[in-house]
Parts: C-alpha cells; sequence; structure tokens
C-alpha cells in the first residue's frame, strides 16, 4: 500500500496555495481589524480543504478512514508549515513596533493554539482509525 499517492500529493499541492491564501488574507483582515472576517475566512478555507481532501481521497481507493488520516496530517503538517514560515517571514521582516498587540494576540492564536487544537482533533481521528482498523481486522 502506498503511504503517498499522487491524489495526495496533488492535494497538498492545492492545500499549500490555499494555505498561503489564507494565512495573508488572515494578514491584512487583521491589520484592518476585520476579526469576524477571519472567523469566516477561516471556515471557508477549512471547508475547501475538506472537500478537496474528500474529492482527493476517494479516488486512491484506500479505506475511508486510512484516507482521511493520511490527507487530514498533510493538511496539519502543510498548514502549520506555511503558517510558521509566514509569521517568521512577517515578524523578521517588519519593524516590530509597527505591529500593534491586537495584531500580535491574532498571530500567536494562529500559529500556536490552531495547532494544539487541531493535534487533538488529528489524536481523536488516529484514535478513530485504529477502532475502525480493528474492528474491520477482528470481523475478517
Amino acid at each position: 500500500m502506498k503511504i503517498i499517492s499522487a491524489n495526495l500529493i496533488l492535494f497538498t499541492a492545492i492545500g499549500i496555495v490555499l494555505a498561503i491564501a489564507f494565512n495573508l488574507g488572515t494578514i491584512i483582515l487583521i491589520r484592518n481589524h476585520m476579526q469576524l472576517l477571519i472567523w469566516v475566512m477561516a471556515l471557508i478555507y477549512g471547508a475547501l480543504l475538506f472537500i478537496s481532501g474528500r474529492k482527493f481521497g476517494s479516488k486512491d481507493k484506500l479505506s475511508e478512514y486510512y484516507a482521511g488520516w493520511r490527507y487530514n496530517i498533510a493538511a496539519f503538517i502543510f498548514h502549520n508549515a506555511v503558517t510558521i514560515l509566514l509569521f517568521l517571514y512577517v515578524f523578521s521582516r517588519y519593524d516590530r513596533s509597527l505591529i500593534g498587540t491586537t495584531q500580535l494576540n491574532w498571530w500567536l492564536v494562529l500559529v500556536f493554539n490552531i495547532p494544539l487544537l487541531w493535534g487533538v482533533v488529528l489524536i481523536i481521528h488516529f484514535l478513530v482509525f485504529l477502532a475502525k482498523k480493528s474492528k474491520r481486522d477482528s470481523n475478517r
């Protein structure tokens, strides 16, 4: 069984573009104090990732739970990598005195809290995957 498929690579490439757009959009919204739109954009971003992961994952002809786990972990990795790299770039490039406390707080939420919450979801997803896998294996 292949761990990395062509569909997973395509999903990751599309996801990286979406993650860059999401993070750059978030920077603009934070600077313009439009916090409500950040949540709207986050919901749209999450929905687009879910839909594209579901579409590409269904083409892999794997167990739904295994494909879901692989796509979830891939999205976790590329989203957090893009977020951290952009965070480091923005804060190394601009004078920190130009960045307000509210902007810094939103960035810290994006860089630290979202991976923490997503990590909890990944653990739950993994436990569900293991439970389904052991149930399927015991039925054989």
